[in-house]
């Protein structure tokens, strides 16, 4: 079963409907992937940082977004991101657990939430992801190509 059967019902239906339209037009630029975790970017109004883990049985998501950080609420760019791990065959091991659960607090915990507590060279590391991943969709033409079919942003630092 792919991620994004088992997590459909996590997700509001517009929230799934919005991150499938950022997915189709190659709004997803993956940083990262391997069996258990996914680091990528997501173009919305701005850019958004995603991080999904997989360990003891969790799958613990996180985004920058206002929806996510301010409400606590999974988003249009965590579906997004998901919908490009199942592509791509990343966080094939949260797919294919037995036991799951959708865990929102962990990675906001471990100092990836909103920007109040960081310290200066925090907020700068946070700056430079952000340019960097705007840099990234500039050297990379998003969107659908001449046949009409939705291209996917190119994996960077795959594993």
């Amino acid at each position: 079963m792919s991620l994004s059967t088992r997590l459909a019902g996590d997700f509001s239906k517009n929230v799934r409907k919005r991150g499938e339209e950022y997915y189709h037009k190659g709004r997803v630029m993956i940083r990262e992937g391997s069996l258990s975790e996914l680091s990528a970017c997501v173009r919305g109004s701005g850019f958004y940082e995603v991080q999904l883990s997989w360990r003891n049985d969790k799958l613990a998501v996180w985004c920058d977004c206002p929806h996510f950080v301010e409400q606590g609420f999974p988003c249009k760019h965590l579906w997004a991101a998901i919908l490009a791990a199942d592509q791509n065959a990343y966080l094939i091991a949260a797919a294919s657990a037995e036991k799951f659960t959708l865990d929102l607090e962990t990675l906001a915990l471990d100092g990836l939430d909103d920007g109040d507590d960081y310290d200066d060279d925090e907020l700068d590391e946070e700056n430079r992801k952000k340019q960097d991943c705007a840099g990234s969709f500039l050297a990379f033409s998003c969107g659908a190509s001449e046949s009409g079919k939705a291209e996917t942003a190119p994996v960077a630092g795959a594993t």
